[in-house]
Formats: C-alpha cells, structure tokens, sequence
C-alpha cells in the first residue's frame, strides 16, 4: 500500500507481472504477491487494469499503522 501510495495510487505491477520482475521489484515470490494483491482486492482497496494496479478511493484511505518504523534505526 505505502508503494502505491507514494507513486500516486499507481503501479505498473499486477498479477500478470513475471516471477523474475516480482522478485527483483519486490524480493517476494509471485504467489505471496498474487495472496497481497487478492487480499487488497477483496477488501476493495486495489483494482487491477490492463496489466496496472491501481488504488481505489478505499485505499487511498489507507494509511500506515502506528509504531511501523523501522527498529534499525535505534
């Protein structure tokens, strides 16, 4: 969600994409990306588009939970 939040609801990215470009772009298998991408459908967050996915005003909602930051950092 913050990916597609922080390139304008947008990506070039779907469950069309190739194994090889999910995993460079994402460093997770194609099947974990399919079960994300599913999941945000379902709850009606992300709609998928002539090889797009693209944020629906639900997502758009959507923001970060609290306490995400990263614990690298202390």
């Amino acid at each position: 969600m913050e990916y597609l939040l922080n390139r304008g609801g947008k990506m070039p990215y779907s469950d069309e994409s190739s194994a090889m470009l999910i995993k460079d772009k994402f460093n997770i298998s194609k099947a974990a990306f399919k079960r994300a991408l599913g999941h945000l459908m379902k709850e009606k967050k992300i709609v998928q588009d002539d090889g797009w996915t693209l944020l629906t005003e639900t997502g758009r909602q959507w923001t970060p939970p609290v306490g995400n930051e990263s614990q690298e950092e202390e």
